[in-house]
Order: structure tokens, then C-alpha cells, then sequence
């Protein structure tokens, strides 16, 4: 029996099997300001049914650029006080980092998400998987979900890495599969190298196969994949999709305007230290703008409490509250037409930051670090 198989039959109490349909109820039910107002009028004359398994977070609108964004938060913090929520983390980071970061997520629960990248608690040993609106609010109203069991595909990832960095590993994960390889399966990783910051950001780009989950075993998998860590090289997922991946070396004259380093996807302590001693004593590209969204409050706090802020500000960088922000397409970073960015994103399809002919190259840390100091996506140092 795999991890997660384990873990659905510790909570219907029967053993399941890859394929089994059954109900449970979920530990937690994480929601934000992004997509909870689009379900928030079916709970005009309903209760939450558990709202002391409700985690919600602002970090959407983190803080309102716009007078409707400003209604929404408004109206959304109206409906959480309403139906009796307690745990609010409101404009303190984004709240996948926070679920982890501020204890939430636990090995063993199983948490829905109503976010794509609610996978990201995988990195725990959590069976963290997404669910649309509507059967969010069904859960919410019910206490339950019914979820078909996944297959498992499971994944060792081998050794230690050395020229690249965990969101290369993420990428490499998304080429294997593609962007629907991973439908209806749970990918199973292990790994005895990969720090906590580095399982959340692999976790997290998986969602981008299609995968319901994305869990981390502390246990030795009988893998019927491997990685090989140290020969991995550095990646980029070049426009329109996540999957369009080829290795930055192979990337000649790719002129950029932006960098950026945050999202759900990265922002961590360990990437913006990445960034910071590339970037020590240098100065970006006259014509890029860098970006520095940080995970969240206390990763910021942290990386200026080690320096790294100073760090990159002198670089020439531009440091933004800890939020969604431009990866979502809302603020702090849109795209001019015609203009190319390369960030630590989940996704770059077509119009989502910016104009349609903008576009977007997901990378690491390290690689956006690099590519802001030469004004043009490379892996060189």
C-alpha cells in the first residue's frame, strides 16, 4: 500500500485501492480572497458545517491595488467572520507557504485545497490535493468530499544536486509527464538531500501534471522512477506552457525586461539567499527590472535579518510585499506588450501576466539572479 492509500484508509477506517471511490472527511480546508468570493453567495442561508477546519488567507489582493479588489477583501472578510472562521492569516504571505510554515499542514492529514497548488503540502506528508469551487463549498456545507483513490507513481529522487536547484528538479518533473501525464495519479517522492524549502517548491510545480497530489515519504520507495540529482542542469520552461522545457544553456540571445523570484513556487529563504550571492556586489541589467516577492512575512524578516535584502536592493532589485501578485496577473509586475520576463512561476500561458504577446520563462532562483545581471536568460556565472 502506498503512502496515500495509507493515509484514506487511516481516515474512512477500510482499506482502499488505487481506483476505489470513497467519501471522507477532510483535516483541513484551506480558501482565499483569489477564488472564495466565487463561491461565497452559496452560503447566503448556510453554515459552514466545520468552520474550525477552515484555514483562510488574503494573499491574492495582498494589499488591494484597485477599489473592486478592495470590495472583495472587504466582502470576503465579511463572509469568514460571518460563518464563524478563526483561523484568518490576512496579508502575511502566500498561503501555501503559510499552511507549512505556520504548522497547519501535517504529515498524515489529508487537506483540500481550493487552489491548484494546494499540492504543495505534499512536502509534509500531507495527501494534499485541489478542488473546484463548487465542490469546495460542498465540503465546506457537508464536512465531506468524495475523491476516486489515485494511482501511485513513485518518484526517487537520487543523490544530490549539484549544478541545479530544486525548481530544476520541478521542471524536469512536469517534462517527464507533461501537463496531463500525471491525471489521476499521486506522485510519491523520496528523497534524502532535498530541504523542506526545495520539497515545497518540487511539490508545488508538480501540480502542473495534472497530479492530485505531490507527497514526499519519508520512507524508501520501491520507485519505478528516478532522477539523478547530480546530473540535472539548469531548465526553463519557455512560453506557452510549463512543459516546454529545454535547458537554459541551450538559449542564445533571449533578451528579457523582467526577472522575478516569488510565488508559491519559490520566494523561499533559501531562494532569495540563492539570488543574493549571485548578486553580491553586482548590478542588474540597466534595461531589467528584478523583482523580489518573498514567501512571506517571515521569510522577509529573516532575509534582512541575514543581509540578503540589503543585498539585493543595492543589486538594484525591487523588494514587494509577500502576495500572489503578478503571478496571478493582478498587480506588482504586469508585463508590457511585447515584453519577456523570466521568473520563478508555476505557469506562463499565453496573456497571464501581461498582454498575449508578452511572455514568460519559468527558471530558478539562480537562473533569474543570472539573467537580470546580463539582461538575457542564462545559466552562466
Amino acid at each position: 500500500m502506498n503512502l496515500v492509500q495509507e493515509i484514506i484508509s487511516q481516515h474512512t477506517g477500510h482499506s482502499v485501492r488505487a481506483g476505489d471511490v470513497v467519501t471522507l472527511e477532510p483535516d483541513l480546508v484551506m480558501i482565499h480572497d483569489g477564488n472564495a468570493p466565487l463561491f461565497m453567495n452559496y452560503f447566503e442561508n448556510m453554515r459552514i458545517k466545520y468552520p474550525e477546519r477552515v484555514v483562510a488567507f488574503t494573499d491574492h489582493f495582498s494589499p488591494p491595488s484597485s477599489i473592486a479588489h478592495s470590495e472583495v477583501v472587504r466582502s470576503y472578510h465579511r463572509f469568514l467572520k460571518e460563518q464563524g472562521v478563526e483561523k484568518q492569516n490576512h496579508f502575511t504571505g502566500i498561503g501555501h507557504q503559510l499552511m507549512v510554515e505556520l504548522g497547519y499542514a501535517k504529515a498524515g492529514m489529508i487537506i483540500l485545497g481550493n487552489d491548484t497548488h494546494a499540492t504543495t503540502y505534499g512536502a509534509v506528508g500531507a495527501f494534499a490535493f485541489a478542488l473546484g469551487n463548487t465542490d469546495t463549498a460542498y465540503t465546506l456545507a457537508t464536512g465531506k468530499t468524495t475523491i476516486r483513490v489515485p494511482v501511485a507513481e513513485k518518484i526517487e529522487l537520487k543523490g544530490r544536486l549539484k549544478k541545479a536547484s530544486p525548481f530544476d528538479v520541478g521542471l524536469e518533473v512536469i517534462h517527464r509527464y507533461g501537463t496531463d501525464g500525471g491525471e489521476y495519479s499521486s506522485l510519491e517522492f523520496h528523497s534524502e538531500s532535498i530541504s523542506l524549502d526545495g520539497r515545497m517548491t518540487i511539490s508545488n510545480l508538480s501540480a502542473e501534471t495534472g497530479a492530485v497530489s505531490a507527497i514526499f515519504s519519508r520512507r524508501k520507495v520501491n520507485a519505478a522512477h528516478e532522477i539523478e540529482l547530480a546530473e540535472l542542469t539548469p531548465l526553463v520552461a519557455l512560453p506557452y506552457s510549463p512543459d516546454n522545457i529545454t535547458e537554459v544553456s541551450s538559449l542564445k540571445d533571449v533578451k528579457i525586461q523582467q526577472a522575478m523570484i516569488g510565488s508559491c513556487a519559490s520566494g523561499r529563504l533559501e531562494d532569495i539567499r540563492s539570488a543574493a550571492e549571485i548578486l553580491n556586489g553586482e548590478k542588474i541589467d540597466r534595461d531589467v527590472r528584478l523583482i523580489i516577492a518573498p514567501s512571506s512575512n517571515a521569510v522577509m524578516l529573516k532575509a534582512m535579518e541575514e543581509g540578503y535584502i540589503q543585498t539585493l536592493m543595492e543589486a538594484g532589485a525591487v523588494i514587494v510585499s509577500p502576495g500572489c501578485g503578478s503571478c496571478a496577473g493582478i498587480d506588482r509586475g504586469i508585463l508590457a506588450s511585447g515584453e519577456k520576463a523570466v521568473a520563478t512561476y508555476s505557469r506562463n500561458y499565453r496573456g497571464r501576466m501581461g498582454p498575449s504577446d508578452s511572455a514568460v520563462y519559468l527558471a530558478s532562483p539562480e537562473t533569474v539572479a543570472l539573467s537580470s545581471l546580463y539582461g538575457e536568460i542564462t545559466g552562466r556565472e
